[in-house]
């Protein structure tokens, strides 16, 4: 039987529910689209320390700005936000993307014994934050963004639509800040890794952000 009314949960009253032309329901935005799951403490986001990494290039084994699933999390991890600033330093004409590590070796949730050789957890607080700040929640997917992991070489998954051209450090360029919404459509599974690369290696710094919010796994 179709729905026709809904409990406003600020009034405790039931109220009908509008329908368009085709049966469409009809909804408004409130709040962000993020704000539900920032209001319930699952939503977190690492940042890079403000001087800035490299990003490296996409056949890396040394990943700046990483999340790793590991079994036994009991979370699945939806990708949110990218974004990047040039800090400072030279920069080679690249674009953006996303490295995915999907392996079987990958079945162990200790660095050293898996695919994942060596791995610096963010600090809750300096490198890692939820987006409750208040909540104290910490992260249950493992998260770093302090340029000291070591991981085997991944596959090359998603251009991020991100280029940056020739950024000298002595000018000022426009459009040396960069954002990308990922909008639901990037999932991280137990048992894998996604790190930030680009098509080229540079040695200029980015400030970084990525944010994601946990869900149980299905």
């Amino acid at each position: 039987m179709p729905i026709s009314q809904g409990r406003n949960v600020a009034t405790g009253k039931d109220e009908n529910i509008s329908l368009g032309k085709y049966n469409d329901q009809l909804v408004s935005g409130l709040h962000g689209k993020y704000a539900a799951q920032a209001m319930s403490g699952n939503l977190h986001y690492m940042s890079t320390l403000v001087a800035g990494l490299a990003i490296p290039i996409s056949t890396t084994t040394a990943p700046t700005v990483m999340l790793w699933n590991p079994p036994g999390s009991g979370v699945d991890g939806v990708l949110c936000r990218y974004t990047a600033g040039h800090a400072s330093g030279d920069a080679v004409a690249g674009t953006i993307g996303l490295v995915s590590v999907s392996n079987f070796s990958l079945n162990a949730a200790v660095a050293g014994t898996s695919a994942v050789t060596v791995f610096a957890d963010n600090v809750f607080g300096t490198n890692l934050f939820n987006a409750k700040h208040t909540g104290g929640q910490k992260a249950k997917i493992r998260n770093s963004s302090q340029g000291t992991n070591t991981i085997i070489a991944g596959t090359w998954i998603k251009a991020l639509g991100l280029d940056y051209h020739a950024v000298l450090s002595t000018s000022v360029v426009a459009g040396s800040v960069f954002q990308y919404d990922f909008d639901g459509e990037v999932v991280l599974p137990q048992g894998t890794a996604v790190f930030v690369a680009a098509n080229a290696a540079s040695v200029a710094l980015f400030a970084q952000t990525l944010s994601w919010y946990e869900v149980p796994s299905a």
